[in-house]
């Protein structure tokens, strides 16, 4: 549904418009403003009644009323757009110029000098300020989760938030697609993202409700009809046999087949599928059945561009569709390693994704998940609400029974301007790849390339949740974010491109445990890290080690103190 006219909301024109003409209306009022409003806003709503209802203000109308107003406003004598809309539409427009034209000067400063060495540059250990709802999860995180719940949020957030866009500096719009897999050993609390993904896509998760009980509803009816061996004519058919629904379904069983999900995107209005995996062996086996090929279909689906197939079975999906697909993927190391394996490497499909590593502590405790506070799940409801409204439209239709029934569309897309993000990443790019390079970091340039991308995805996730609005402190927020963002990708992929290194290993990090002494801290440890060029973050490095069983972290040796066990 049309929710905007030359990039300006309907419902800001009808309230400037509203503004100009009558100021605060009086109740007895509302019946005739809303007549002559729907008069005005017809011009640029194709003269939908509808379209013009879900834009307008009600005043306690009921939507029946307002509907009718709008209804014989349509139906009206027509006339050309009115002088006095016009002159609201150009002072919006002028509005809204000079509002890009701010935006545009107020550029965030990017320190090139602050970190010396690469592995202090992508140093991730501490959290950037975090945007609300984001920031909530984290501090209910279990010590040494903060940062995996931060990266799980991406895709679930993304998802509810479909219809957002911005301009990234390669000038392609992109959405919020995030790809995120985290490793974890058995035990070691891989589970939490079903709950987080459960409880943040409640709404979705209605709707997909509602669609699922049209098509057990459709298929009921049209196996009963078969049953019954009736010879219909052509027009007794069409009659009787009710149309197949193509209602909106957005989360994904990790088993879905790839046919099967592709006719699910047919429907759903470019809004993003999800999917969350407790397992990633299950979704190597899913998509891999049928036709095609995951990596391939996953690249596109990452990209955000058209994928399909033609085939002559009537019972599989034939055509293409654009792919708009948010996953969260969890699995051990082996079978994390099982589904990027060195195909993946070579064809880009491995560096699309945010791998992130689960602390592995066999020996202590398991950390338990903390409570939202009233105040701490009021904001994150809030921001749920807001990702959540500008992306799918409800509301009511009669069906071919004349029965008042839901209906749901996706919204137009909701687009920010962002100039000053892609000019902070711009320099990043630039800073990492002079590092990597004295350095010698054999790790692909097109690392940092979709790193800057996943942060800009995550700047523009992070810029709406901050409500768009904020000086130079709320932007460098943004900025920051975004650049941990893309530096916890960068990390995440150098340590799992390592892992197929030809070097045999008993385990890894061999050469920096050799020169650690018996016992030492984190400062010693990051102190060998930079000394070694060593672009692993601290906590992957630790984990590796307790996996391994060479190092024992116990509290009684004190906060993030270590002690050799070999």
């Amino acid at each position: 549904m049309q929710n905007h006219f030359k990039n300006i909301p309907l419902r800001d024109i009808a309230e400037a418009w509203i503004k100009s003409q009558v100021g605060e209306p009086a109740e007895g009022q509302y019946i005739n403003l809303i007549y002559t409003l729907a008069q005005r806003m017809r011009h640029i709503c194709e003269y939908q009644p509808a379209v013009i209802a879900a834009n307008i203000p009600h005043y306690g109308l009921s939507d029946e009323a307002v509907l009718n107003e709008c209804t014989r406003a349509c139906n009206s004598f027509r006339s050309a757009m009115p002088q006095d809309l016009k002159d609201v539409i150009a002072r919006l427009e002028r509005s809204h110029a000079a509002k890009d034209v701010e935006d545009e000067g107020d550029e965030v400063a990017f320190d090139a000098d602050a970190a010396e060495s690469l592995a202090q540059f992508l140093d991730t250990t501490e959290l950037p300020p975090l945007p609300p709802c984001i920031r909530q999860f984290a501090d209910i995180a279990p010590a040494g989760f903060e940062s995996v719940a931060v990266l799980s949020t991406l895709p679930v957030l993304g998802t509810l938030g479909s219809r957002l866009r911005a301009t990234y500096w390669t000038r392609q719009q992109v959405a919020p697609t995030f790809f995120v897999c985290i490793r974890g050993e058995q035990g070691s609390g891989k589970s939490f993202v079903s709950d987080m993904a459960e409880d943040y896509l409640s709404e979705v998760q209605k709707v997909d409700d509602y669609g699922e009980e049209l098509m057990r509803e459709y298929k009921k009816k049209t196996r009963k009809l078969q049953l019954s061996n009736v010879k219909m004519n052509a027009k007794e058919a069409e009659e009787r046999i009710p149309d197949e629904p193509t209602p909106i379904l957005r989360i994904i069983d990790p088993k879905v087949t790839q046919p099967a999900l592709l006719k699910i995107m047919q429907h759903n209005d470019s809004l993003h599928c999800f999917t969350v995996a407790p397992e990633i062996d299950t979704v190597r086996k899913s998509l891999s059945s049928g036709h095609g090929d995951i990596s391939d279909f996953l690249r596109q689906g990452f990209d955000n561009v058209r994928y399909g197939q033609h085939t002559a079975c009537d019972t599989s999906f034939s055509g293409h569709v654009d792919v708009y697909y948010n996953i969260l993927y969890t699995g051990t190391p082996r079978s994390v390693d099982k589904f990027f394996n060195t195909d993946t490497q070579e064809n880009g499909f491995m560096s699309r994704f945010i791998i992130a590593t689960l602390p592995y502590h066999p020996f202590e405790p398991r950390e338990i998940w903390g409570q939202y506070s009233s105040a701490q799940r009021k904001v994150v409801d809030q921001a749920l609400k807001r990702l959540n409204d500008i992306s799918i439209e409800h509301y009511s239709i009669t069906d071919k029974e004349g029965k008042e029934v839901p209906y749901y569309e996706a919204k137009d897309i909701y687009e920010m301007k962002l100039p000053w993000l892609n000019k902070y990443l711009d320099q990043w790019r630039s800073t990492l790849l002079d590092k990597a390079g004295k350095a010698k970091c054999v790790a692909p340039t097109v690392f940092y390339l979709r790193a800057s991308l996943t942060g800009f995805r995550a700047g523009m996730l992070a810029w709406f949740l901050y409500g768009e609005k904020g000086g130079p402190k709320v932007k460098e927020a943004v900025c920051q974010f975004a650049a941990w963002v893309a530096n916890s990708m960068v990390n995440g992929l150098v340590d799992s491109y390592d892992d197929y290194g030809e070097l045999e290993k008993n385990f890894r990090f061999k050469q920096l445990y050799a020169m650690m002494p018996d016992e030492f801290d984190r400062d010693q440890l990051l102190a060998a890290v930079k000394e070694m060029r060593i672009t692993s973050s601290l906590q992957r490095i630790t984990s590796e080690w307790n996996k391994a069983g060479v190092i024992e972290s116990n509290k009684r040796y004190g906060a993030d103190k270590f002690k050799k066990m070999g």
